[in-house]
């Protein structure tokens, strides 16, 4: 009934009870980000979240802008999106002895200095860039991108060792079918290779070179998030 998660990535993480859950219930869940760029986290209540109202409570713990202690506390339903500063929190479920409800479930994104001031003007004008280290890229359109835009940008890891790059789409990705984003490369034997992404739900896969190109379009109408994924080295 107690859980901790730390997370070093940027990844949404799902908070959940058991649907339904039990009478007398204390439930204790810590979820912590210690990616440095953190400030605040985004919660998403699902629809089916429903406590008993005004019997079984959630209750969620955090440090406020000012470094002072603060709490939200949800009971009923309909609880919609909610934004906690900081880059980690407590929650506490309780329920009483009668009547038990489908439970809460929550998605919980970090939100990271990056998302807030990575403008539609600067994605289309970014060019990519050039990777000297190891360490795995994330890679990512603005939040939520724009229409009628064309980006294109390079990416490459220099490191003569780097034979092939791991892609890995973090879950909030998603693309309006009628935009596109290309991922393309060569291979060593010359084979141009690309693979095109629009909707949702990507699956991680290899590129067998040390750099790819990435190009992305949307249309006149209608955005969505758009995408984020890291580029991992493997030597």
């Amino acid at each position: 009934q107690n859980a901790t998660d730390t997370h070093s990535g940027l990844e949404t993480q799902l908070l959940a009870s058991p649907h339904p859950y039990c009478n007398n219930l204390t439930v204790r869940q810590q979820l912590s980000f210690t990616h440095k760029s953190v400030n605040r986290i985004k919660l998403d209540f699902d629809p089916q979240t429903f406590l008993e109202e005004g019997y079984d409570f959630l209750e969620i713990l955090y440090i406020d802008k000012d470094d002072v202690p603060a709490s939200q506390r949800f009971t009923g339903y309909e609880f919609g999106e909610h934004y906690i500063p900081g880059s980690s929190l407590d929650l506490i479920f309780t329920s009483d002895a009668t009547v038990v409800a489908y439970g809460y479930s929550i998605r919980a994104t970090p939100i990271t200095n990056d998302d807030e001031t990575y403008s539609c003007e600067e994605f289309q004008n970014d060019p990519g860039r050039k990777i000297s280290d190891l360490d795995p890229q994330t890679v990512q359109s603005s939040h939520p991108y724009c229409d009628n835009l064309s980006v294109s940008q390079d990416y490459e890891f220099v490191n003569n060792a780097v034979l092939k790059i791991l892609i890995h789409f973090y879950r909030e990705t998603s693309i309006e079918v009628f935009d596109e984003l290309t991922i393309s490369y060569y291979k060593a034997n010359g084979e141009d290779v690309s693979n095109t992404f629009t909707g949702k739900n990507f699956e991680d896969y290899t590129i067998e070179s040390n750099s790819f190109h990435v190009e992305f379009i949307s249309d006149i109408s209608t955005s969505c998030y758009g995408y984020r994924f890291t580029a991992t080295p493997l030597v």
